[in-house]
């Protein structure tokens, strides 16, 4: 670099300037939302110039920092007196943390560490400079922002953590490569310093696109997501905007149909409706009243008993008398009542949005919608729309009669927009999405808004959905944006992470490059340090020695040489403890002296074939004699030791007392034959022992010759696939003694089918584990076969019987399904509403008829107290008594009766005339409960109210022509 050479003034402006623009790189590399950042290479600069240069270059390095973080603020439009002192903190910390290194490394760099020739100087390098002093920086900047609000605290983290890693890696890349470059034209690193400008590049660019690439995928993947999410968002609301023109629809249908929409018709109809689609907040009828007819519109709908006028709001926003004017289209019906009274009368078209909506739809003959407005009957003012659909006068062919009268009204729908969106989004919404629904003819008006527009993210994270929804005749747009919280959920951590593994594989390679290198120097100042290595190496040897004999004198087993006649030539002090005897006094003696005279031929023999070179080694076990008089039980393990003198040729070796290991093994043969006898003489159980290695019989049981007729003689030696031929036996086996395992824990039982010697096929049951020796060898598997073939006769005998009778109940619930689908067939048949009632008076039964009749599901009115829900008040509204109705009493009494002249309560709290007959349900016993049947009599009393009001009408006729 050019600027080693300048003045310290020119020096100084450099070195801010390059800190600037590499901390700028730096920043170009964040994955927005969150600056995820992988590497700061500013932060490893500023540590090797400050050992270059000395600590006084932090200045340099706070004035850089600033600089940059000054800049940023300038280009987001953030500049200002808190941005500024936000960049001093941010440089101070950064300041600080070169500063810190230098302390931790200007000791061992002035010391000749500056060259980095070994990997531990580069790694002590590294990690000092790196994930030590990196703390300082991320804890200052990172505070400052939280100081200034910029950061909320519960980011704190997350935040401190991207600023580590990114000024650690950072380090670990660039301050060697730095600490090159400065170097280059010195001995020690001329050499790496054109190796690393080579190859550096390269693996940096291979590093930057993995960046890039991995970066772009993963933006795709996060809009991809949020599109996903705003897609199910916009179906939902499709799906609700279409159910509100299906019923505005059907009210206009109904309005053209009915001619005279009467007050009850009407809020019948639209009470369905409304029950549909809870949404709408009314549904009104608006009939196109002429100014010659407003006189004769206002008398008839006043005839109903309250005052009815055609209004418009005021200039003071009340409802004052409408203005003259050649039309109106005023609410005439509209439901529900009491909740939209204040709206009857109201003149639609006296608002110019209205007035703009019944022209469109006047026009297209198509449902139309206003845009946002306030409704007349919303005390409180919430921003809501009117959704219209024209009723025509139509001809007998359902065509549209020409003429200025063809127009009836308008069926209208009163939808407030923010409860339309939060019922069809229901379940839905979530706090991490900011779902906006606005009006573009409207200006951009916000219809709706799930949080207020702070709780979005910034527009700079570029994560953003949209899409058009149709309301009627006006195209509403659909924003899903996400919020920080989302945005944390949602951080790009494979990007981040290829960008951290990129870097850490080029620090690896460049770790890799100076390592190698500055072996190569190093090995050269190794050959100097050989001669001193070599007599360090002697004294190691001598204290090897030492160590060595400590060990041998210290051992409990008997370490011995003997020489070519069977001298004793050495003992170590265990020989002591094992025969009573000072080892110095048996030096020179025969080994055999120290064995009784039964074991003394056989190892006097293992010894002449040792020395003749029959045998290299010698293992056997015999006794020796102690001073006590008592037998210890030994190993001899001797190997020949060879030598070009004949009189040094002789053999050494251990001497391991096993007199435990003897007594146990006795013990062990003794428990076996206990065994083997206890086996034989087992009845009922055929027993075999099979050998796990190859798979053969080594034992078979007189029990297992009189169950398969195979004697011992013909068993032993074969596998049991061959004793039992057409079998797979020995896969079962197999299977099951690796399910058990060979550690004796696992018992496994097997039912299998086996032929005898005579062909007859048995059952048996088997138990099989095995045992092991404590020789080490392979276990053997012991198999236990029971004869089992009656009991499998008679399970057979069994599941018969079980079939046979699960057969019958099958077909006997088929047939009581037949029974009760016929029974309800003819219940669901009748016009004639019937309910069943248990001896409680709950409902057990209802028929369709009868739900219709009372407004209710069957799930509504199932295990409801019939009085209770149906018959509880009399046709005036009085309390009737339980006690006092005939349904109540033939559930006590058992009696039929048949009743007219009452009342049946719906769900929607009218009463329905009706006349009924209750029957007792009986067992053979007793009572069940009852059955009724009811008549809906309301269009036979209206008969009869006619025919009285008629014939009070002739006779009144009468009297006055009489008169």
């Amino acid at each position: 670099m050019t600027f080693l050479y300048q003045s310290a003034n020119k020096r100084f402006a450099l070195v801010a300037s390059v800190y600037a623009i590499l901390g700028g790189i730096g920043l170009a590399l964040a994955i927005p939302p969150g600056y995820a950042s992988p590497v700061f290479p500013a932060s490893g600069f500023a540590l090797a110039v400050l050992l270059r240069f000395g600590v006084r270059s932090a200045s340099a390095v706070w004035l850089g920092s600033m600089l940059l973080n000054s800049v940023l603020a300038v280009t987001q439009g953030q500049f200002g007196v808190t941005s500024v002192i936000i960049a001093a903190g941010i440089g101070i910390g950064a300041a600080l943390q070169a500063a810190a290194g230098w302390a931790l490394l200007h000791k061992s760099w002035d010391a000749g560490g500056d060259t980095l020739e070994s990997e531990r100087e580069v790694i002590r390098f590294l990690l000092l400079g790196g994930p030590v002093a990196c703390v300082v920086s991320a804890s200052c900047g990172v505070s400052s922002l939280l100081a200034f609000g910029i950061i909320a605290a519960p980011e704190y983290a997350f935040a401190w953590w991207n600023w580590y890693v990114g000024d650690t890696l950072g380090v670990l890349l660039f301050a060697p490569l730095t600490v090159a470059l400065f170097g280059r034209r010195e001995m020690a690193w001329a050499d790496r310093t054109r190796v690393l400008s080579v190859v550096m590049p390269a693996v940096l660019m291979v590093a930057a696109a993995a960046f890039y690439i991995s970066s772009r995928w993963e933006a795709r993947q996060q809009q991809t997501e949020l599109a996903s999410r705003g897609d199910a968002f916009g179906d939902l609301l499709n799906a609700t905007l279409v159910g509100h023109r299906e019923a505005l629809a059907s009210m206009a249908r109904f309005v053209e149909v009915a001619r005279d929409v009467e007050e009850e018709r009407f809020g019948h109809f639209a009470t369905g409706i409304l029950d549909e689609h809870p949404e709408i907040f009314a549904l009104s009828f608006n009939p196109l009243v002429t100014d010659a007819r407003r006189n004769a519109f206002e008398a008839e709908m006043s005839a109903g008993g309250a005052p009815f006028r055609i209004t418009e709001r005021g200039s003071d926003g009340t409802l004052v008398p409408a203005a003259r004017r050649p039309e109106y289209v005023t609410v005439a019906q509209i439901a529900p009542l009491e909740t939209n009274r204040r709206a009857l009368g109201f003149d639609i078209a006296s608002e110019p949005s209205r007035l703009d909506a019944i022209r469109r739809a006047r026009e297209s003959r198509a449902p139309a919608a206003t845009a946002p407005l306030v409704l007349v009957q919303d005390s409180r003012n919430h921003s809501g729309l009117l959704a219209l659909s024209p009723a025509w006068r139509r001809d007998v062919h359902g065509e549209v009669r020409q003429g200025e009268d063809a127009l009836i009204g308008f069926a209208v729908a009163v939808i407030k927009v923010d409860e339309m969106v939060v019922r069809a989004l229901a379940g839905s919404l979530t706090s991490d999405l900011v779902l906006r629904v606005s009006d573009p003819e409207a200006g951009d008006e916000v219809l709706f808004e799930s949080a207020p527009a702070e709780n979005a993210a910034s527009a700079a994270n570029a994560l953003h959905w949209q899409t058009e929804l149709m309301m009627m005749d006006r195209v509403w747009r659909l924003d899903v944006v996400p919020t920080p919280r989302y945005l944390a959920a949602h951080r790009p951590w494979v990007a981040w992470g290829v960008g951290v593994i990129s870097v850490l594989l080029a620090t690896l390679v460049q770790l890799l490059i100076l390592g190698m290198l500055g072996r190569t120097a190093t090995i050269r100042r190794k050959v100097d340090e050989q001669t001193v290595e070599l007599l360090s190496k002697s004294r190691a040897l001598q204290q090897s020695e030492a160590r060595y004999r400590s060990v041998v004198t210290s051992v409990k087993e008997v370490i011995f040489q003997v020489d070519a006649d069977g001298r004793l030539s050495y003992l170590n002090p265990a020989w002591g403890e094992l025969s009573g005897l000072r080892p110095d006094t048996c030096i020179g003696r025969d080994l055999q002296d120290f064995l009784p005279a039964a074991d003394r031929a056989r190892v006097g023999a293992a010894l002449t074939q040792l020395f003749s070179g029959e045998r290299h080694t010698l293992h056997l076990r015999a006794r020796l004699q102690h001073t006590n008089g008592s037998h210890r039980w030994i190993e001899l393990d001797l190997q020949r030791t060879l030598s070009d003198a004949v009189d040094d040729r002789g053999a050494s070796g251990l001497i391991s007392d096993v007199t435990e290991r003897v007594i146990a093994d006795n013990r062990l043969k003794a428990s076996e034959e206990r065994l083997r006898m206890t086996l034989e003489n087992t009845p009922n159980v055929a027993v075999q022992w099979i050998d796990s290695e190859d798979g053969r019989i080594v034992y078979w049981n007189s029990a297992a010759e009189r169950l398969y007729g195979w004697s011992a003689g013909d068993a032993i030696g074969k596998t049991p696939g061959e004793m039992f031929a057409g079998t797979d036996i020995d896969a079962q086996m197999a299977e099951q003694v690796d399910a058990g395992g060979y550690d004796g824990s696992g018992c496994v039982p097997l039912e299998c089918e086996l032929p005898t010697r005579k062909g007859r096929r048995i059952w048996v049951v088997s138990t099989l584990f095995s045992i092991s020796g404590n020789d080490g060898g392979a276990p053997i598997v012991v198999r236990m076969d029971v004869d089992i073939t009656e009991r499998k006769a008679g399970e057979a005998r069994l599941a018969a019987y079980q079939r046979e009778l699960e057969a019958l109940v099958e077909s006997r619930t088929a047939e009581l399904v037949r029974t009760e689908a016929r029974a309800s067939a003819i219940l669901n048949s009748s016009a004639d509403g019937v309910f069943g009632l248990d001896r409680e008076g709950r409902i057990v039964f209802v028929n369709e008829a009868a739900c219709t009749m009372l407004g209710y599901s069957q799930q509504q009115l199932l295990g409801e107290d019939a009085h209770a829900r149906l018959q509880h008040s009399q046709h005036d509204g009085s309390r009737y008594p339980r006690d006092a109705s005939p349904i109540v009493s033939a559930l006590t009494d058992g009696e039929s009766a048949r009743v007219d002249g009452e009342v049946f309560w719906r769900a929607d709290g009218r009463s329905i005339p009706i006349m009924y007959a209750v029957h007792p349900l009986r067992s053979a016993q007793d009572a069940e409960g009852v059955v009724v049947s009811f008549v809906d009599m309301s269009a036979q009393r209206a008969i009869s109210q006619a025919k009285e009001r008629a014939l009070l009408e002739a006779e009144t006729l009468a009297r006055m022509r009489s008169e």
